[in-house]
Protein backbone atom coordinates (compact mmCIF):
# COMPACT_ATOMS: atom_id res chain seq x y z
CA UNK A 1 0.00 0.00 0.00
CA UNK A 2 0.84 3.52 -0.70
CA UNK A 3 1.62 6.18 1.83
CA UNK A 4 -0.22 8.93 0.90
CA UNK A 5 -0.50 11.38 3.67
CA UNK A 6 1.58 14.27 3.77
CA UNK A 7 5.02 13.24 6.04
CA UNK A 8 5.80 15.34 9.07
CA UNK A 9 8.85 15.62 11.22
CA UNK A 10 8.53 16.02 14.68
CA UNK A 11 9.60 18.86 16.28
CA UNK A 12 10.77 21.05 19.24
CA UNK A 13 8.23 23.43 21.48
CA UNK A 14 9.55 26.58 23.27
CA UNK A 15 10.33 24.86 26.37
CA UNK A 16 12.32 21.98 24.70
CA UNK A 17 10.05 19.19 24.91
CA UNK A 18 9.36 16.89 21.52
CA UNK A 19 6.43 17.42 19.98
CA UNK A 20 5.33 14.75 17.41
CA UNK A 21 2.89 14.88 14.71
CA UNK A 22 0.27 11.87 14.42
CA UNK A 23 1.27 11.39 10.86
CA UNK A 24 5.23 11.68 11.22
CA UNK A 25 7.41 9.09 9.94
CA UNK A 26 10.08 8.01 11.84
CA UNK A 27 12.96 5.05 11.09
CA UNK A 28 15.26 2.54 13.73
CA UNK A 29 18.26 0.49 12.98
CA UNK A 30 18.66 -2.93 13.63
CA UNK A 31 21.60 -2.74 15.73
CA UNK A 32 23.62 -4.96 13.24
CA UNK A 33 22.71 -2.51 10.64
CA UNK A 34 21.12 -5.12 8.33
CA UNK A 35 17.92 -3.77 8.13
CA UNK A 36 15.63 -1.37 9.22
CA UNK A 37 12.58 -0.50 10.66
CA UNK A 38 10.32 2.31 9.49
CA UNK A 39 7.00 3.52 11.37
CA UNK A 40 4.39 5.28 9.10
CA UNK A 41 0.81 6.08 8.93
CA UNK A 42 -0.81 4.36 5.50
CA UNK A 43 -3.57 6.32 4.36
CA UNK A 44 -6.49 3.92 3.15
CA UNK A 45 -6.48 0.65 5.15
CA UNK A 46 -10.31 -0.57 5.08
CA UNK A 47 -11.27 3.13 4.57
CA UNK A 48 -9.18 4.77 7.66
CA UNK A 49 -5.83 5.70 8.03
CA UNK A 50 -3.30 3.17 10.37
CA UNK A 51 -0.42 2.94 11.48
CA UNK A 52 2.07 0.40 10.51
CA UNK A 53 5.47 -1.16 10.92
CA UNK A 54 7.61 -2.22 8.34
CA UNK A 55 11.21 -3.79 8.46
CA UNK A 56 14.05 -3.28 5.29
CA UNK A 57 16.74 -4.92 4.40
CA UNK A 58 19.34 -2.85 4.17
CA UNK A 59 20.97 -3.01 0.75
CA UNK A 60 17.99 -4.39 -1.49
CA UNK A 61 15.73 -2.53 0.61
CA UNK A 62 13.80 -5.89 0.10
CA UNK A 63 10.48 -5.91 2.80
CA UNK A 64 11.26 -8.64 5.23
CA UNK A 65 8.11 -8.03 7.61
CA UNK A 66 4.77 -6.30 8.59
CA UNK A 67 3.56 -5.54 11.91
CA UNK A 68 0.76 -8.33 12.59
CA UNK A 69 -1.31 -9.77 15.38
CA UNK A 70 0.53 -13.22 16.42
CA UNK A 71 -2.65 -14.81 16.62
CA UNK A 72 -2.27 -16.21 12.89
CA UNK A 73 -5.35 -14.10 11.69
CA UNK A 74 -3.28 -11.99 9.76
CA UNK A 75 -5.03 -8.75 11.46
CA UNK A 76 -2.82 -5.36 12.13
CA UNK A 77 -1.52 -4.23 14.87
CA UNK A 78 -3.65 -1.82 16.18
CA UNK A 79 -3.25 1.58 17.32
CA UNK A 80 0.46 1.90 17.23
CA UNK A 81 2.03 5.62 18.15
CA UNK A 82 3.84 8.01 16.18
CA UNK A 83 6.80 7.28 18.34
CA UNK A 84 9.88 6.52 17.00
CA UNK A 85 10.49 2.62 17.30
CA UNK A 86 13.45 0.86 19.05
CA UNK A 87 15.44 -2.51 18.10
CA UNK A 88 15.88 -4.61 20.53
CA UNK A 89 19.68 -6.22 20.63
CA UNK A 90 20.17 -9.82 20.39
CA UNK A 91 19.79 -10.40 23.86
CA UNK A 92 16.61 -9.48 23.54
CA UNK A 93 15.71 -11.51 20.10
CA UNK A 94 15.82 -8.69 18.24
CA UNK A 95 12.68 -7.49 18.65
CA UNK A 96 11.56 -4.01 17.32
CA UNK A 97 9.69 -1.95 20.43
CA UNK A 98 6.58 0.01 19.50
CA UNK A 99 4.62 2.13 21.85
CA UNK A 100 0.45 0.86 21.42
CA UNK A 101 -2.68 2.49 22.76
CA UNK A 102 -5.32 0.39 24.13
CA UNK A 103 -7.48 2.86 21.83
CA UNK A 104 -7.64 5.42 19.11
CA UNK A 105 -6.36 8.52 20.25
CA UNK A 106 -8.67 11.74 20.10
CA UNK A 107 -9.27 14.96 21.73
CA UNK A 108 -12.98 13.78 23.26
CA UNK A 109 -10.25 10.36 24.39
CA UNK A 110 -8.01 12.26 26.23
CA UNK A 111 -10.44 14.04 27.74
CA UNK A 112 -12.34 10.73 29.46
CA UNK A 113 -10.61 8.40 30.70
CA UNK A 114 -6.57 8.20 29.90
CA UNK A 115 -5.97 4.97 27.63
CA UNK A 116 -3.69 2.27 28.88
CA UNK A 117 -0.61 2.23 27.06
CA UNK A 118 2.36 -0.33 26.36
CA UNK A 119 5.69 -1.00 24.18
CA UNK A 120 4.20 -3.68 22.08
CA UNK A 121 7.44 -5.73 20.66
CA UNK A 122 7.33 -7.03 17.05
CA UNK A 123 9.52 -10.13 15.93
CA UNK A 124 11.44 -10.25 13.22
CA UNK A 125 8.67 -12.01 10.87
CA UNK A 126 6.27 -8.62 12.16
CA UNK A 127 4.08 -10.84 14.57
CA UNK A 128 3.49 -9.04 17.83
CA UNK A 129 5.00 -11.04 20.56
CA UNK A 130 4.32 -9.96 24.19
CA UNK A 131 4.52 -6.13 25.69
CA UNK A 132 5.96 -3.85 28.26
CA UNK A 133 2.70 -2.15 30.22
CA UNK A 134 3.52 0.95 31.01
CA UNK A 135 2.69 2.52 34.32
CA UNK A 136 0.18 5.45 34.91
CA UNK A 137 1.89 7.00 37.86
CA UNK A 138 0.57 10.65 37.65
CA UNK A 139 -1.61 12.67 39.88
CA UNK A 140 -5.32 12.04 37.89
CA UNK A 141 -7.28 14.91 36.32
CA UNK A 142 -4.59 17.85 37.24
CA UNK A 143 -1.30 16.27 34.38
CA UNK A 144 -1.24 14.91 31.22
CA UNK A 145 1.08 12.56 29.80
CA UNK A 146 2.67 12.34 26.12
CA UNK A 147 5.29 9.42 25.72
CA UNK A 148 7.83 11.01 23.46
CA UNK A 149 10.38 8.04 23.26
CA UNK A 150 12.16 4.71 23.87
CA UNK A 151 15.25 2.71 24.42
CA UNK A 152 16.76 -0.24 24.71
CA UNK A 153 20.46 -0.77 26.57
CA UNK A 154 22.63 -3.06 25.13
CA UNK A 155 21.69 -5.93 27.47
CA UNK A 156 18.07 -5.37 26.28
CA UNK A 157 16.82 -6.10 29.80
CA UNK A 158 16.48 -2.44 30.39
CA UNK A 159 14.21 -0.38 28.60
CA UNK A 160 13.57 3.36 28.97
CA UNK A 161 10.26 5.60 28.86
CA UNK A 162 10.58 9.07 28.05
CA UNK A 163 7.53 11.17 28.15
CA UNK A 164 6.37 15.10 28.72
CA UNK A 165 3.57 15.51 31.69
CA UNK A 166 1.57 18.42 31.16
CA UNK A 167 0.58 19.80 35.11
CA UNK A 168 -1.95 22.46 36.00
CA UNK A 169 -1.64 24.33 39.48
CA UNK A 170 -3.46 26.56 40.69
CA UNK A 171 -6.43 25.60 38.72
CA UNK A 172 -4.95 27.86 35.99
CA UNK A 173 -1.49 27.79 35.54
CA UNK A 174 0.19 24.92 33.26
CA UNK A 175 3.99 23.66 32.78
CA UNK A 176 5.71 20.76 31.26
CA UNK A 177 8.25 18.34 33.30
CA UNK A 178 10.08 15.11 32.21
CA UNK A 179 9.92 11.88 33.27
CA UNK A 180 11.77 8.34 32.49
CA UNK A 181 10.98 5.35 33.64
CA UNK A 182 13.01 2.01 33.63
CA UNK A 183 11.97 -0.98 33.24
CA UNK A 184 13.61 -4.60 33.76
CA UNK A 185 12.86 -7.45 32.26
CA UNK A 186 12.90 -10.95 34.29
CA UNK A 187 11.36 -14.15 32.60
CA UNK A 188 10.05 -12.83 29.61
CA UNK A 189 8.02 -10.00 32.12
CA UNK A 190 9.21 -6.81 32.21
CA UNK A 191 8.20 -4.53 35.44
CA UNK A 192 8.94 -0.75 36.44
CA UNK A 193 11.95 -0.10 38.80
CA UNK A 194 13.06 2.97 38.91
CA UNK A 195 11.29 6.54 37.97
CA UNK A 196 12.92 9.89 37.31
CA UNK A 197 10.73 13.05 37.44
CA UNK A 198 11.99 16.17 36.66
CA UNK A 199 9.32 18.11 38.03
CA UNK A 200 11.75 20.33 40.77
CA UNK A 201 10.98 18.22 43.67
CA UNK A 202 12.28 15.35 43.10
CA UNK A 203 15.59 14.00 41.12
CA UNK A 204 17.16 16.37 42.18
CA UNK A 205 16.61 19.65 39.59
CA UNK A 206 15.78 22.70 42.00
CA UNK A 207 13.08 23.43 38.81
CA UNK A 208 10.91 21.60 36.37
CA UNK A 209 12.73 20.55 33.33
CA UNK A 210 11.65 18.48 30.04
CA UNK A 211 14.01 15.45 28.82
CA UNK A 212 15.55 16.16 25.39
CA UNK A 213 17.33 12.40 24.83
CA UNK A 214 18.29 9.57 26.93
CA UNK A 215 20.95 7.09 25.68
CA UNK A 216 22.45 4.30 27.54
CA UNK A 217 26.13 4.11 27.34
CA UNK A 218 27.83 1.66 24.67
CA UNK A 219 30.15 0.72 27.15
CA UNK A 220 28.53 0.10 30.30
CA UNK A 221 24.86 -1.66 29.71
CA UNK A 222 23.47 -0.38 32.81
CA UNK A 223 24.23 3.70 32.70
CA UNK A 224 22.16 6.39 31.02
CA UNK A 225 22.52 10.12 30.11
CA UNK A 226 19.56 11.90 30.58
CA UNK A 227 19.41 15.03 28.67
CA UNK A 228 17.29 18.29 30.09
CA UNK A 229 16.23 21.28 28.47
CA UNK A 230 16.74 23.59 31.46
CA UNK A 231 19.85 25.05 31.11
CA UNK A 232 21.43 22.39 29.21
CA UNK A 233 21.96 20.19 32.37
CA UNK A 234 22.41 16.38 32.14
CA UNK A 235 22.32 13.21 34.63
CA UNK A 236 24.19 10.35 34.67
CA UNK A 237 22.29 7.56 36.24
CA UNK A 238 23.73 4.32 36.84
CA UNK A 239 21.80 0.50 37.07
CA UNK A 240 22.90 -1.85 40.12
CA UNK A 241 20.49 -4.27 41.16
Amino acid sequence: SEVRLDPSLSSTSDNGSLIIHPNAISLCWRPDSSSLAISTMDANVNDKPLRRLRTYHRTTLQLLSLSKEEDGSGRDVPNLLPVTPTWAPAGCSHYVGAIQSSRPLSAKSSRARPPSMQVAFMEPNGLRHRECKIHNTLVAKVEKEDLIGIAFNLEGDLLAVTSRVTSTKNDAEQYCYGKVQFYHRSNYHWYLKYELRYDGNTSGVSSHAVVSCVKFSDEDPYKVMVALHRQAEKEEVEWRE
